[in-house]
């Protein structure tokens, strides 16, 4: 029998990759030959026990989280360099650069990638981590479509009560602005102010840093929203967003639930619009048409094919089913008025019950 190969007669091979250096860590792309797989390493941002020891902190809580939507953390080990942080490398590209690229992008896209956020935040919580520096920069989307949230720096330990104030001012809750080191709760407020991102292009507390971002995030000023944003949307992260922790979503898993709900919802709508251009194009039809025309008959046939279907999806039926009694109501006056009698009788009878 051939002996199965070392890990150790595989050494890694290490290098910087161009563009790919976070500011606060020194990570290296690392070949491993024998296992066929390129892996992040990081190392301590400097030479300081200070700044090994914050490595080793957050790897101690990254290495607890194990989820399809958290990069897997493989080992922490010393060499001749110091500490070494082995991690899955990621072959994908942070999501606030595909925000950047697109103002326009796909709202459904987007939110679906939140979703998929919101279950690692769910995952952290019941592990007692809060992540505490959430927002578009610190997601990666890989090459296979993965959603994967990183940046667990700021990480903290739930029942650690020693724990400082960290994030990013743009999006921090109020609470860990006016010196709170911030818990699960502050967690759905970054939720929060990343679904407020998507929605009007900026983070919670306006495209700044440092004390003008800190100074709004006290002042606890309530976000405001377009009236032609999608309602649900706003309102979840309007909920996420109040400066009372106690008012804000009891959990990541309620959160993502009111995204899901609005997801769900989306085909129904679009059925929705569509059924209302083609009662439209049916008034147009009844008024043009000559006597014998076939053309509102098709229109009718259509409107009604697609009320049904609609009446059929999840959420409420009384929006379809109410322009399916619209539609019948203008079918049967124009076949009553040009004798059409058993057109009239088809009308009567695809009129829904009240």
């Amino acid at each position: 029998m051939s002996e199965s190969p070392s890990i150790a007669a595989h050494p890694l091979r290490t290098w910087f990759e161009p563009g790919r250096r976070p500011q606060q860590d020194r990570v290296q792309v690392a070949d491993q030959p024998g296992l066929a797989r390129k892996t992040a390493i990081w190392r301590p941002r400097d030479d300081s026990p200070t700044a090994e020891k914050r490595l080793f902190a957050e790897a101690s809580l990254w290495a607890q989280l194990e989820h399809p939507n958290i990069p897997p953390l493989y080992s922490i080990t010393r060499d001749s360099e110091g500490l070494r942080v082995a991690t899955r490398w990621i072959d994908g590209r942070p999501w606030s650069e595909g925000l950047a690229q697109s103002g326009s992008a796909d709202l459904v896209e987007q939110v679906e990638v939140l979703r998929e956020v919101c279950r690692a935040v769910e995952h952290a919580h019941l592990r007692g981590v809060a992540h505490r520096d959430i927002k578009p920069s610190n997601v990666m989307l890989g090459a296979e479509e993965e959603v994967f949230l990183v940046g667990w720096s700021a990480a903290r330990d739930l029942n650690d009560t020693t724990s400082t104030p960290a994030g990013t001012p743009a999006y921090v809750a109020p609470e860990v602005a006016r010196g709170d080191a911030g818990d699960a709760s502050s967690d759905i407020y970054l939720l929060g102010g990343v679904l407020y991102r998507l929605l009007t292009g900026a983070p919670p507390h306006g495209d700044t840093h440092g004390d003008k971002a800190m100074a709004h995030a006290r002042s606890r000023a309530l976000p405001r929203f377009a009236d032609d944003l999608p309602a649900p949307l706003a309102d979840c992260a309007r909920r996420a967003l109040d400066p009372l922790p106690s008012r804000r979503h009891p959990s990541a898993a309620a959160f993502r639930a009111e995204l899901e709900a609005w997801l769900a919802a989306r085909p129904l709508e679009a059925l929705l619009s569509g059924i209302g251009d083609q009662i439209a194009e049916l008034k147009a039809s009844l008024r043009d048409a000559e006597a014998n025309d076939a053309k509102p008959r098709e229109v009718f046939y259509a409107t009604r094919t697609m009320c049904l279907q609609a009446a059929t999806l999840d959420g409420d039926p009384e929006p379809a089913l109410a322009m399916l009694h619209n539609a019948c109501a203008l079918y049967f006056e124009h076949a009553l008025a040009n004798g059409r009698a058993s057109d009239a009788q088809t009308a009567l009878e695809a009129i829904p019950p009240r």
